[in-house]
């Protein structure tokens, strides 16, 4: 199989298994983790996806983030690409204050008290009622809507929380001139 063929068949089965997993790339259970002085399962994936940007680059953005995934569904129907520019910028004024707020709460609850990588799910799954599949079908409807409306992967251009961490890892990781994993795309012949 070819590679293209591989990355498609992961970002079909990370968008199947989306409603399963969304709570580990919740922004809000990072805070409301920290509030209580729990590092929740989502900011232990938040470290991991900053500590992997610093060898892989953003391979997780293009091969297994189940948002990705729905954009990548939404562009066969809205083939054109997003234009970049200052909307660019959007998931900075997002992720800054983010970040802000998770510190303050842990100082607020007097630091890490506990570790809990399955906070807020049921056995590790995100979905336990209606109003967990209602988050989850407004989230999911947010980031297809963004795509739809701006764009091949506008939701990652424009809202990502997690994009700055990779995108901080890649920087750090070109100036340190470590060695990583580098992948460049070929043009296929007309």
């Amino acid at each position: 199989m070819k590679r293209q063929q591989i990355r498609k068949i992961i970002t079909i089965i990370m968008f199947a298994l989306f409603p399963v997993i969304y709570y580990y790339f919740s922004p809000y259970l990072v805070i409301m983790g920290a509030s209580e002085g729990i590092v929740a399962g989502s900011l232990l994936v938040f470290a991991a996806l900053f500590v992997s940007s610093l060898f892989l680059g953003r391979t997780f953005c293009g091969w297994i983030c189940p948002a990705g995934a729905t954009q990548e569904l939404c562009a066969k129907a809205r083939k054109q690409g997003f234009k970049n520019g200052k909307r660019n910028l959007i998931k900075y004024a997002i992720w800054a204050p983010w970040i802000t707020i998770i510190a303050v709460m842990f100082l607020q609850a007097g630091g890490i008290k506990s570790v809990d990588p399955l906070y807020q799910t049921y056995y590790g799954i995100s979905i336990t009622g209606i109003e967990s599949l209602v988050i989850f079908l407004a989230i999911a409807g947010l980031i297809a809507g963004i795509a739809l409306v701006a764009g091949k992967r506008a939701a990652c251009h424009t809202i990502c929380w997690m994009a700055p961490f990779m995108i901080i890892g890649r920087k750090i990781r070109n100036a340190s001139n470590w060695p990583s994993l580098q992948l460049s795309a070929t043009k296929k012949n007309a």
